[in-house]
């Protein structure tokens, strides 16, 4: 792909990027996930990419976390992901004393506990986890008592660092036969809201200036963190795309192994940061310039899927069941399916994805109170937008769903009985809830007429339609249990998390991260823009 450093990765890119690899290391935090959430879109990034015949592998700097723990974490958020694709620190640096180092004998560990646990299971033994505090004076410190079987020093992050562990390392380091290793030098970890705590490279920092040694670095950007995932699983560098947040980490990685890079936006890094890499000319800080960069990598998402089908399960829910393929051909061709279970045929061109029909079961027949009310109006540029609703007289809910100008299916729930509507975005099972509105209620009651009228299509006059933007805060400190809603947002929302929105003014410099074009049989259309409000 003949293309500049630091392009925007969109359209026909994406999918020739990801023909050209056939494995993907994601960095994690601010990546896939922040803090306790995915990120949205993300679990089905990741599990898209694996039914598609990828493999995924996760390359973390955390130190705290034991494989097992970070394995856990991703099962609990939705990602399909297994211990042994799981690279952290704490077990890299196992990994490097073990296999680089050979080290004969014990470790003074300033770390975690999920530090010792990855050193000894294999069979490693340590000493130095938890607090260690001063007493007595200087005399008493520089004698202090050592192990004399310790022949390393490794330093991850460690909550109880204190002067007394300095002095320890600096006294074991006086040995130059003493190994000096490291888990990373991020020296700040950031958080939400702009805030950010000091980070392992603090400390490993102080034990050099101490010591007077530089440590072996293990994490990212050492090209051990990649070789480590590389011997295992046999990976050929030119077909390795790597994905992250931070320029002088997770790119840097990239760049000193041969790796294609990724910077994604929901992290540290800016695009202006790395295009003033780009300006620099400096070959250090040109390694930092990404090859590509995504607002979130949900934006790949689409190139995964190459058509949508429509549904219609007895329960009376219309569902969208999608098909991840990669390499297949994107035209126009209308393409034919049949449900044997459901009866009914969908004819859908594979780019637009839309197209829907009745279905041929006399059990959603007219006559029934279940009626799906096909509805056309023309976009912005005049081409058609098809969407369809499942009206529900019997028990007032109406299921939209929706393509929008981007062709991203998703669906929406009106449950008048409750008051509420519930967004679904066909690219992730992340459900978005809010409060019905006078206007909701106006616009569902046009539709129940309209169906009572036993009108199954609704063709809106483009010159008469109304149009507008609402922009939907998320509250991403409002997480909703699924099991306290009531029927059918409750199943509709089982399988993700769901949060609380509220209406908000424009997102200004805040990334949009998804929106929902929606018709109503009223000659109204409302682009619904959703975006995170700070906590």
């Amino acid at each position: 792909m003949a293309v500049s450093k630091c392009s925007r990765l969109s359209g026909a890119l994406v999918k020739q990027l990801l023909e050209s690899v056939d494995s993907v290391l994601f960095d994690c935090d601010g990546v896939i996930w922040r803090g306790d959430q995915a990120i949205p879109g993300a679990p089905e990034v990741i599990n898209s990419l694996k039914k598609s015949g990828k493999k995924v592998f996760f390359v973390t700097n955390n130190s705290t976390k034991t494989r097992k723990m970070y394995a856990d974490k991703l099962a609990k958020l939705g990602f399909d992901a297994s211990e042994e694709e799981v690279f952290g620190t704490a077990y890299c640096s196992a990994m490097y004393l073990k296999t680089v180092c050979r080290l004969q004998g014990k470790v003074y560990l300033i770390g975690s506990h999920a530090m010792r646990q990855e050193l000894e299971a294999i069979g490693i033994q340590q000493v130095g986890v938890g607090p260690d505090p001063v007493s007595g004076g200087q005399s008493d410190w520089a004698s202090v008592h050592l192990d004399p079987d310790v022949k390393a020093v490794l330093v991850g992050f460690d909550e109880h660092f204190s002067y007394m562990k300095l002095n320890r390392a600096l006294l074991y380091l006086c040995d130059p036969e003493c190994q000096f290793v490291g888990t990373n030098t991020d020296t700040r970890l950031p958080l939400e809201g702009g805030k950010a705590v000091p980070g392992t490279g603090c400390l490993l920092k102080a034990v050099e200036t101490a010591a007077q040694r530089q440590a072996q670095v293990v994490g990212k950007p050492s090209n051990f963190m990649f070789e480590c995932v590389a011997k295992q699983f046999g990976l050929d560098p030119s077909k390795c795309l790597m994905v992250g947040d931070r320029l002088d980490t997770d790119i840097m990685l990239g760049s000193n192994c041969g790796l294609k890079t990724l910077l994604t936006l929901t992290g540290v890094s800016t695009v202006a940061e790395a295009e003033a890499h780009q300006r620099s000319g400096c070959p250090n800080r040109l390694k930092m310039v990404p090859d590509y960069y995504v607002d979130s990598i949900a934006e790949i998402l689409p190139a995964l899927q190459i058509n949508t089908i429509y549904s219609l399960l007895p329960h009376g829910l219309l569902q969208v069941s999608s098909q991840s393929v990669l390499g297949q051909s994107h035209s126009n061709t209308a393409h034919h399916y049949h449900c044997p279970h459901c009866q009914w045929e969908v004819s859908a061109p594979v780019r637009h994805r839309v197209g829907v029909i009745m279905p041929k079961d006399e059990r959603f027949s007219k006559q029934s109170s279940l009626q799906v009310v096909r509805i056309t109006a023309p976009d912005h540029s005049a081409a058609l937008l098809n969407q369809s609703a499942l009206v529900d007289k019997h028990n007032n809910i109406v299921t939209y769903h929706v393509t929008s100008q981007t062709n991203h299916t998703s669906t929406v729930l009106f449950d008048m009985k409750h008051g509420l509507i519930c967004y679904k975005p066909d690219n992730q099972d992340t459900c978005f809830l809010r409060q019905m509105e006078t206007s909701d209620y106006e616009n569902m009651h046009v539709l129940l007429n309209q169906s009572q009228q036993q009108a199954s299509q609704v063709w809106l006059v483009g010159n008469e339609t109304q149009r507008h933007t609402e922009f939907l805060g998320i509250l991403t400190g409002s997480h909703v249990e699924a099991s306290t809603l009531q029927e059918p947002l409750q199943t509709f929302c089982q399988q993700g998390p769901v949060y609380w929105t509220r209406r908000a003014d424009g997102p200004k410099e805040r990334l949009i991260y998804f929106c929902i074009d929606i018709c109503f049989p009223s000659n109204i259309c409302v682009s619904v823009c959703f975006y995170y409000l700070p906590e």
